[in-house]
């Protein structure tokens, strides 16, 4: 799981640069999207702890918005 939170970490560090660099907000969506793989995955790995299940399913919670504005932001 560490592998892939680190992997995602770095497409939204360098999609989030590379944005910034250029001022350019097109990959905003991408961005989002990222992020809320990102979040999903620390919520699972939170759940699977077993310590603090509440943080998990915030995690979780807050992927499912920052997907749905990422999915939002692409379509539209």
């Amino acid at each position: 799981m560490n592998k892939y939170l680190v992997l995602f970490a770095l497409i939204v560090t360098v999609l989030s640069f590379f944005g910034l660099l250029t001022n350019s907000d097109t990959l905003l969506p991408f961005v989002l999207f990222g992020l809320g793989i990102l979040t999903l995955i620390s919520g699972i790995s939170e759940l699977r702890k077993k310590q603090e299940r509440t943080l998990g399913i915030v995690y979780i919670f807050t992927s499912l918005i920052s997907l749905s504005w990422g999915i939002d932001l692409v379509i539209f």
